[in-house]
């Protein structure tokens, strides 16, 4: 099981200070995504219980996790980085992969994925930029070309 242990916008000059948070995104809203052999999803509400957010994991197969409750404009306009602290199990197959889907307000779809991998605490952190060059650097386009609007 992942715990989502943090979900947070941020403006990033050197580090992370609490007064660079844009706004700490809520843990609540998030959903597991399956799918049936037909094709048709069926989406499961997770509970959001402090300090943490559990995501039950089985392996093999695919998790899907998803967020609509992620914040206002002006927000996400002001902030540079987007970051998840997420804690992860022992045992995690050698093979898994953490990829994170974005939707801009164009409607396109953009991605990165990368190896699970844990710190000696136990802990993944992505922090992932959303603006500027480095944006445009770690995230692939899905299904298009257009390159990364960091007004979108």
């Amino acid at each position: 099981m992942f715990l989502l242990l943090a979900f947070l916008l941020f403006v990033f000059p050197a580090g992370i200070m609490a007064e660079n948070v844009v706004q700490e995104l809520p843990l609540s809203g998030w959903q597991q995504r399956s799918w049936s052999e037909d094709g048709v999803q069926k989406l499961v509400a997770l509970p959001a219980a402090a300090p943490a957010l559990s995501m039950p994991l089985s392996f093999p197969g695919r998790q899907e996790f998803l967020t609509t409750a992620f914040g206002g404009a002006d927000d996400w306009a002001r902030a540079t980085h987007l970051e998840l602290r997420l804690a992860i199990p022992e045992g995690m197959p050698q093979s898994a992969r953490l990829s994170v889907f974005a939707r801009d307000r164009d409607f396109l779809w953009r991605q990165v994925r990368l190896p699970v991998t844990r710190d000696a605490a136990g802990q993944m952190r992505l922090l992932l930029p959303i603006t500027g060059r480095g944006a445009e650097d770690t995230w692939s386009s899905v299904g298009h070309s257009r390159p990364w609007n960091a007004k979108s």
